[in-house]
């Protein structure tokens, strides 16, 4: 936990580094279009105890960003992941509110960026043989992400981006793991594709 922490701690600096400690690159000029659109889809991967046996799965959000500044973006979206247990009698669903701040690094047509963010989850777990659904579970948490977007027009770029989040529900969801909650902390990974308007 205290590693989490001070990587998380390192993180959320970061941005505040890189506007003084990097020159801005003619290529860097500010953008015309400061919004922008993006849609991510690609892997939730959960990383806890808690999630021991559950797998790999589905993850998708969707953006509205601001650049209010060459070196600094923010966005709010939304997003949806999932993850099946091995044995198929159980998934857990998770709908999210997300919130990030970047500190971006322009080349060219590619922008390099690192940042921290927050969210707000809503979990609930399905058992299929039963059919019997917990309640929502809300949780508030924090992560951090780092990737890179590559211009393809004037208004679209594609991009690849990680992130890892900490997020633990009031009540748990699952039978295994704490009594005082399920943790669904765990990396995600995805491919973006974004509008600049």
């Amino acid at each position: 936990m205290r590693i989490g922490r001070s990587c998380t701690a390192i993180m959320l600096l970061l941005p505040l580094l890189l506007i003084h400690s990097l020159p801005s690159p003619s290529a860097a000029k500010e953008l015309d279009k400061k919004n922008y659109i993006l849609l991510k889809l690609g892997a939730y991967l959960p990383n806890d105890q808690d999630m021991w046996g559950y797998n790999d799965d589905f993850n998708g959000e969707i953006y509205f960003g601001r650049y209010f500044h060459e070196h600094f973006s923010s966005e709010i979206g939304g997003g949806y992941f999932k993850s099946d247990a091995d044995s198929d009698v159980a998934t857990i669903k998770t709908y999210d509110i997300l919130y990030n701040i970047k500190g971006i690094y322009r080349i060219g047509g590619v922008e390099l960026f690192v940042g921290p963010g927050i969210g707000l989850y809503f979990s609930k777990s399905y058992f299929h043989g039963s059919g019997i659904e917990s309640e929502w579970k809300p949780s508030f948490g924090y992560h951090v992400l780092a990737g890179a977007s590559f211009d393809i027009a004037s208004d679209w770029f594609l991009g690849v981006e990680g992130k890892y989040f900490w997020a633990t529900t009031k009540d748990p969801i699952i039978p295994q793991g704490s009594t005082f909650g399920t943790h669904l902390d765990g990396f995600v990974g995805t491919a973006t594709l974004g509008w600049r308007f």
